[in-house]
Order: C-alpha cells, then structure tokens, then sequence
C-alpha cells in the first residue's frame, strides 16, 4: 500500500555519503522538522493548506514520512479539502480570535489554522495539523525511512491547538457543547519497533477543564518525547470524553536523533 507523505531532509553530512549505497559509512545527526519550505508557491494553494502525495524532494533526501488519509484513495491528487481524511497535512494559516461565532464565517480555514501568536513554532513559517479519525487513519502515522541502516529516536516537537479546537470547547457549536468541568481532548502517541511498542506512551492534555477553569494550549509548548522509544513507526491518536469534540491539532519543530550504519 503506498501512503501520501511529507518528506523531512537528513542533515548535510548524511547527503554527502550518497545515500548509503557502496562502502562502509557511520553517521550520527539530529533531524529537525519544521514544515517550512522555502518556495511555498509550489507546494501550497490559494487557501495556504498542502494536500499533495509527496513533498518534491529527491528519495536520497528522505528520513521521515508523515502519512496522511485521503478519501477514495491514499494517493489522489485533493481537488477538495473535504476530501481529507485523517493524518497529516500542511498549513500556513493562523488566526488567533476566539470569540463566539467565529468559527461559522469559516470553518474550514478554522479548522486548520492555528490559535498561536506565531505560525509556527520558533517563528517558522509553517506547521503540521493532525487530523484524528477513528476508522479513517493511515496504519503508521510517522515513518522512519532507514529503518534498514539504522534507528531514529524522537527527542521533542511542539503542539498547539487549532482556532476551531479553541473556539469550540469555550462556546460550542452546531456539532459540539461548550466543554464542561471534567472535559478534556488529549493527544496519545506511541512509538513502536518490529511492530512492538518500544518506549512509554506519551500523552499530551490540549484541552483540560478542571478545577481551576478551562485551559487550552493556545500558545506553541514544548512536549518532551525522550520517554519515547526507537521506532520504526509512531502512532498519533486523539481522544475526548466529549462525544463529537474535534479532534485537531497544530504540531511543529520535531527533533529526533538518527543512528545510520552501513
């Protein structure tokens, strides 16, 4: 089964040995992405959201893939964002207004911007939104391409919530209550090696209404995955005691180290 993708570039030093192909090589190196590109024009449409199959880089460049789930099959062009599924897609949008009715002028750029100060993490010019949807999502979340000459394994990234996420747990809407005391959505992710979870599972509140009132991520956070194992594969779900809650998410700044040998 072939998955759409969203390829990140391995480091200089890996690129110059040629992608693995002939003689002995050993590499250490820290992959970093950002989910920016320098030439956006070719990548985004006119809604500033990335829907395509394959990010436009070579395959000696390719370290780690971010699946995502289209409707009539994983790799169709999108012609519309409804036919998005579940998984990974790209975004340039921000907005930042919560406020009640908002998210009905626009839900679909709603959904897909994030509520940050900044685009993006570290003021980069772009992000990642999950989208979870049980029954709809790709087998493996984020692939580790060079799992034959080595191991990768997730140090930290950032998350922050949608505009749509915050506007809906504060006020609601046609689909979802306004959340309540007890009420959370959370962000669950596993890692897992020869289709075994390695590591702890590392859970991540985006929403949480206790005690103290309602509180919602709507600034970039850092989240540790240290606890985290070397993978083969990541898992993301999402989960909420709210029935009908959207389950979105912005994430940016992935960090892993990589262990290539051959």
């Amino acid at each position: 089964m072939k998955f759409s993708t969203v390829i990140c570039g391995v480091s200089a030093l890996f690129l110059a040995a040629s992608c693995l192909d002939g003689g002995s090589f050993k590499s250490n190196y820290n992959e970093y992405c950002s989910f920016e590109f320098s030439d956006v024009s070719t990548l985004y449409g006119n809604d500033s959201l990335y829907f395509e199959t394959d990010f436009p880089q070579s395959a000696s460049n390719q370290s780690l893939a971010f699946r995502g789930k289209r409707n009539g099959g994983e790799t169709e062009k999108i012609t519309d964002i409804h036919d998005f599924r579940g998984g990974f897609l790209l975004s340039l949008l921000r907005d930042t207004l919560v406020c009640e009715g908002h998210i009905s002028e626009n839900p679909s750029r709603s959904m897909y911007s994030t509520v940050a100060d900044t685009t993006g993490a570290e003021n980069s010019k772009g992000f990642a939104v999950f989208q979870y949807l049980d029954g709809y999502m790709p087998s493996e979340s984020v692939s580790f391409l060079l799992t034959a000459y080595g191991t990768c394994l997730p140090k930290l990234m950032s998350v922050c919530n949608t505009n749509y996420v915050a506007n809906t747990v504060k006020y609601g809407n046609t689909y979802c209550r306004a959340f309540e005391q007890g009420d959370y959505i959370k962000l669950i992710i596993k890692t897992y090696l020869s289709k075994v979870q390695s590591g702890e599972t590392v859970e991540v509140k985006l929403v949480d209404y206790d005690e103290s009132g309602l509180n919602v991520i709507d600034n970039w956070k850092r989240v540790d995955l240290s606890k985290l194992g070397d993978f083969d594969y990541m898992i993301f779900e999402m989960e909420s005691n709210v029935p009908s809650a959207p389950l979105y998410c912005c994430i940016d700044g992935m960090l892993c180290s990589v262990a290539i040998e051959n």
